[in-house]
This record gives C-alpha cells, structure tokens and sequence, in this order.
C-alpha cells in the first residue's frame, strides 16, 4: 500500500538527501535533476512541501508542491498546487517541461496513477489552512496524463506540445545532419551557411570559463529581450527574478558539465549565442540569442541549431533537443519525439465544474462564429 509523507519545505537542504537518493533509481529529465530543483528551491519564492511516497518503508516516489490560492478570473477562488512550479505566473516563466514526480525505475507502471489517487485523498487544510481544488500537473508526458485520466478527478488538458529534436547518433558531420531534412529546406540552408561562411570560417565556441559562460549568457539575454521587443512580445529575459536565476544555475551546473553556453562564430564575428542543458546524452536548447542581419537571405537562427547539433554530434551526444511547442524551424530540423501536456487534475467541485461547462460554451460559440470544426483537444 502506498503511503503519502507531506511535510512543509524550505530550504533546499530538507530534501537533498532523498531526492538524490530517489534520482539515483529514476530516470529524471534535466529539470527533474537536482541542479535544476535545487537552483528552484533556493531562488524562487513559495509556500511549499515535499511529498514522499512510500511502499513498505522504501521510498518510491517525490516531488515539490507549491500552494497557491488564485481567484480565476479575477472571481472564482482556487487553491492550487503546482508540481516544481509556483503556480505565480511570473515566477513560472522559467518554463519547466518533462516534468513529473521522481519516480522508481524499479516500480510498477502503475505508481504514478496511484500516487494520484493518493495526492486525492490528501487533507491539505492541517498544513495550508485549507482544502486543494487543483493539481497543476506542467510539461509532464503521456504517463502523467494517462495516470491523470485513470483516477476519479476531472481532468483539464490546457495545452498539448509536441517535443522536436534532431537525432544524432548516427550523424557523423553537418551533411549527414542536413540529409535528414527536407530538400527544399536542405537547399536553402546550404545557400544561407555559405553567405554567413562569407565573413570567415564558421565555428562553435563553448564557455571554457564560469565567467566567460556568464558573460555569453548577458549577451544572450540582451539579443533575446530586443528581438521579441521588437515583435512586441515580453521576452522573459526582461525579468531580473529569470536572469538571477539562471545565473544561479550556470554557478550550480556549468562546473558539473550539465550547462553549455556556446558562442557561433562567423570568422571573428559572433552571430548567436545558445543556452543549453546537457543531461543523458541530451542536449537541450533552452534559450538562444541571434544577432540581426542584414541579409533576409540568411536564416541565422537555423544556422545557428544545425551548427550546434553537428557540435554535439562530435561530442557523442544522442539528440539535440529542440524542445516542446510549434515552431516552423522545428519541423523544418528536427522530428517529433513526444509530446507534453499541461495538465490540471480537480477534485470534484461545483464552482469548477461551472467554470469547465462555461469554458466549453464558449468554445463552441467561438467555433460556430469561425465555422471550425472542433480540434481533437476539444473533444
């Protein structure tokens, strides 16, 4: 039977011990690793506790919960709890994805819907004061999502992104790489590579210093804040809380090799700079930074991806990760290797039920006015 141990948390060292112990029998994604949760727990603000599932005293099972009370819509009060989030949309631009509760290797598939079951059946009001509506499940794959569906909670899928990447295991140079994507997109790389190997030899840098990684990183962040300012988007580099953030992580990662910062070069010419987390034999593109150019023949952000992914190819790694979400220069790179979802699991209550029915209501009348036909996710 498993057995659910909820204490509050704080800092980082209450849960250090387990959470290496657990990552030692699992499979964690980079941002189930120590690193990336203990960069969270130490800079990010939250009410939070560590959940610790147990089955004949072995532990099986761990993940952070944040409390959140919100009022939806600026009327419909929640309370929420946010796995390895805040449930704080501007603390949670970080952006979390292949998230999930640590898990066993050694356990049955079945683990993850029962520590649902059991996260139901959890009275919260002894340690936040109240009653959860809402599990917040963010980035967590198939297995999440079914474990999710087999319980006896509602289940709301907010977004489903599928995952790129370009494999690399059997590439051996930049052409075998290129090979692997479409004609058209192959020619049109090929001409822009030669207009940029124009200004000199084209070359992947990587920080050989914690100081020359930070200094990558600024010049990153500075490139990313004025190319989305300029499509009028707030670029999450425009927020301090993000930027000290991540500079606590390249201190905490860059020594252990789990954080690259790479500078491309077009002779003695920087043209974009890229933030990846290296973990498993993944290299995952988390933030880039591209200079303008001049020349609208010149596809620099793609050049950029393909000239990282053949670096990392030489390195021994198995794929580039593009990561999750619908991007043009995604498809045109790499393929879809899975898919994740953002998930809220809700314990059965009146006001969220209403919110649901209103929320498909909607949806149809907006349908009806577009002559659409309802997607799979609205089915």
């Amino acid at each position: 039977m498993l057995q659910l141990v909820v204490d509050r948390v704080g800092a980082a060292a209450e849960v250090a011990r387990d959470w290496l112990e657990l990552q030692a029998r699992s499979s964690p994604s980079f941002f189930q690793s120590w690193t990336w949760i203990e960069t969270w727990l130490d800079n990010v603000p939250a009410d939070r506790v560590a959940v610790r599932a147990c089955r004949d005293g072995r532990l099986v099972a761990l993940g952070i919960l944040a409390h959140r009370p919100i009022r939806r819509r600026g009327i419909i009060p929640v309370n929420l709890l946010s796995l390895q989030e805040t449930g704080d949309p501007d603390l949670d631009r970080l952006a979390v994805e292949y998230n999930g509760f640590l898990i066993d290797r050694y356990e049955s598939p079945d683990l993850p819907a029962s520590l649902l079951r059991a996260l139901a059946d959890w009275r919260a009001t002894p340690t936040f004061g109240a009653e959860w509506d809402e599990l917040v499940l963010p980035g967590v794959d198939e297995s999440w999502l079914a474990a999710a569906r087999a319980g006896s909670l509602a289940v709301e899928v907010d977004r489903s992104d599928p995952a790129f990447g370009m494999p690399l295991d059997a590439a051996t140079d930049r052409e075998s790489l290129l090979a692997r994507i479409s004609a058209n997109s192959r020619g049109q790389l090929r001409r822009s590579l030669r207009r940029l190997a124009a200004a000199g030899p084209l070359a992947v840098d990587a920080a050989a210093t914690l100081a020359s990684a930070n200094e990558g990183f600024d010049r990153l962040a500075a490139l990313n804040a004025r190319r989305w300012s300029g499509a009028g988007i707030d670029s999450a580099f425009g927020s301090e809380s993000f930027r000290a953030f991540h500079r606590a992580l390249i201190a905490r990662a860059w020594p252990r090799r789990e954080v690259d910062v790479l500078t491309v070069r077009a002779g003695e010419t920087p043209i974009g700079y890229m933030y990846n987390f290296l973990w498993g034999g993944i290299a995952h593109s988390y933030a880039t930074g591209f200079a303008p150019v001049d020349d609208a023949r010149i596809k620099a952000g793609m050049n950029c991806h393909v000239l990282c992914a053949e670096h990392y190819a030489r390195a021994g790694f198995r794929l580039y990760d593009l990561m999750a979400g619908e991007a043009r220069f995604k498809r045109s790179l790499g393929i879809e290797h899975t898919t994740l979802h953002w998930l809220r699991v809700q314990r059965p209550r009146l006001k969220l039920r209403i919110e649901t029915a209103l929320r498909s209501a909607k949806r149809r009348v907006d349908q009806r006015r577009s002559g659409s036909r309802p997607s799979n996710s609205a089915r």
